[in-house]
């Protein structure tokens, strides 16, 4: 009898198991991305067909192919900025893949090198990891395949080909405003926070979750120097979450606080992020948090409003005058020696990147 369950429940397991492989997954399903990878993949299979040559067809597409899943992931820079550094590093990878093909079996011992090193990328985040092991089968591709040198180059130049048509993708509308990752993670910050006020309105005790902080502070981080002045609204609307969510918790223990009016507002300032725009709050809400007294109102509702201004400033495209003094909050470090720095903690056999990096 108990083996009858075991294999009911395995069975179980594998249906369950085949029907969320099927589902896609949100995150990586943005509409517009998949229209680009595909364009580029349609482009470069139209073209190589128009050249008559198998070789070229199939390698410029699957130059495309590769080079747009890459696109596909989350992005935290430009999109053409992701397409152009992924073409090149996988064109790159493929051109050295062929004169590793000149060393035969011997050829494995770098590839294992450099599938270590892309495990290790993962310590720059999930999409660069991904990213990098996508470089790596671009040299993989041309050092198990190329039979000559002078084969190898040709499949490396029409899998450049494929690349370049995935960057050209990318330059395509919609365009948007800037910095959307950035924005989407102080949207999702400051909805939790709204969801936080909820939970108080309904009586019950917690805290705000910390993850939506560390990600809003790791997507603003990656922006470059010469970035930062014209994001500077972001900055300041990451520092009023944290002050928001100091009053938060002192709101908890505040029957009489607006609980619901001041979800609204977060929600406002959520809403303004991914849209881009002015989110005004309805009269009543805004009456509602004006009249509100008490020493709890006096350590939240500046920080509120504060953010509503920031929010405003950023979708009217205002620029400050000067040097804004949030930037100083967060110090600009140079971006190779951060990324050293976190690929030397993670290569430590006591890191848990250290084992990944050695299954890839």
């Amino acid at each position: 009898m108990s083996t009858v369950r075991e294999i009911q429940g395995w069975t179980s397991a594998v249906g369950r198991s085949f029907r969320a492989a099927l589902t896609m997954e949100r995150v990586l399903s943005e509409p517009g991305a998949i229209v680009r990878a595909v364009l580029a993949v349609l482009a470069a299979a139209a073209l190589g067909g128009l050249t008559g040559d198998p070789l070229a067809w199939v390698m410029m597409s699957v130059g495309a192919f590769i080079c747009g899943i890459g696109t596909l992931l989350a992005p935290v820079r430009h999109r053409a900025v992701n397409a152009f550094w992924l073409g090149a590093g996988f064109s790159l990878a493929a051109l050295a893949g062929v004169w590793l093909h000149q060393a035969g079996w011997y050829f494995l011992i770098a590839l294992a090198a450099l599938a270590y090193l892309a495990g290790l990328w993962r310590a720059l985040g999930v999409a660069p990891g991904i990213r990098a092991c996508l470089v790596v089968i671009g040299c993989m591709i041309t050092a198990d395949l190329a039979a000559t040198v002078e084969v190898g180059l040709v499949m490396v130049r029409w899998m450049a080909t494929g690349a370049a048509l995935t960057l050209v993708a990318q330059l395509l509308p919609p365009y948007g405003r800037r910095h959307p990752a950035q924005r989407k993670a102080l949207a999702a910050l400051y909805a939790s926070l709204a969801a936080y006020a909820r939970t108080e309105a309904e009586g019950a005790v917690g805290h705000p979750a910390p993850a939506p902080f560390t990600a809003a502070r790791r997507a603003l981080d990656l922006l470059p120097r010469f970035a930062r002045p014209g994001a500077a609204p972001l900055y300041g609307l990451l520092v009023e979450a944290e002050r928001i969510r100091r009053a938060l918790l002192l709101a908890a223990d505040t029957p009489k606080a607006p609980h619901a009016e001041i979800a609204e507002a977060l929600d406002s300032v959520a809403r303004a992020l991914r849209a881009s725009r002015r989110e005004p709050l309805a009269p009543h809400i805004a009456r509602t948090l004006e009249t509100w007294r008490g020493p709890v109102a006096e350590e939240l509702l500046p920080s509120l409003n504060e953010a509503g201004r920031l929010v405003g400033l950023w979708a009217d495209r205002e620029q400050p005058g000067g040097p804004d003094p949030v930037l100083t909050l967060f110090p600009a470090e140079h971006p190779a020696r951060a990324a050293l720095r976190r690929l030397g903690s993670a290569a430590r056999p006591g890191d848990p990147l250290f084992p990944h990096a050695l299954r890839v």
